[in-house]
């Protein structure tokens, strides 16, 4: 006679793979962990990013960005003025925001970013024209003193990024 077969026992406890998942799992954690703290202890001191801020605003696409919004505060879309002012001003306002002209103008917006970051409420980040608009009114000078006149006249504020569309890290972390 055949002796009956035992049930067969299982084991309590985890699998063979889950066993090898879990501590890589774990390792990847804690990397990503220490990883995140550094970017952001080293980010968010405010001299660093405030270089950073200043190296963005200086890149390609952020100058095209600014230079399209000061010549929209200068002249209206298909006005004479703006027919004139676009080929000038563009490459003026571009070449502008790449030297040190503007330094303290760029210092002033990305610690407005900081701020606004680091605030319950985050506020409009803008750039004041004034400091832009100066050299474009001097070039225009040359052509038409009236219309240079004009355009120093601006004393625009340009939105570059809606405080709405900020979030408060702040709240993040109170939370």
């Amino acid at each position: 006679m055949v002796p009956p077969m035992a049930a067969p026992a299982f084991k309590v406890g985890l699998t063979r793979p889950v066993r090898r998942i879990v501590p890589v799992v774990v390792v990847a954690v804690g990397v990503l962990a220490a990883v995140l703290s550094f970017w952001m202890n080293s980010l968010f001191r405010p001299a660093e990013f405030v270089d950073v801020g200043v190296q963005s605003l200086r890149s390609e696409a952020s100058r095209d960005v600014i230079v399209d919004a000061v010549v929209d505060a200068i002249a209206d879309e298909g006005s004479d003025a703006r027919a004139l002012l676009e080929p000038i001003a563009t490459r003026a306002l571009s070449a502008l925001l790449d030297s040190q002209l503007v330094e303290g103008t760029l210092v002033a917006v990305a610690e407005d970013l900081y701020d606004s970051l680091l605030s319950d409420e985050p506020s409009d980040v803008v750039l004041l024209a004034q400091a832009l608009v100066q050299p474009v009114a001097d070039a225009v000078a040359v052509f038409n003193e009236d219309l240079a006149g004009d355009i120093r006249d601006i004393g625009a504020r340009i939105t570059l990024i809606n405080g709405d569309s900020i979030p408060s890290f702040r709240r993040a972390v109170s939370v």
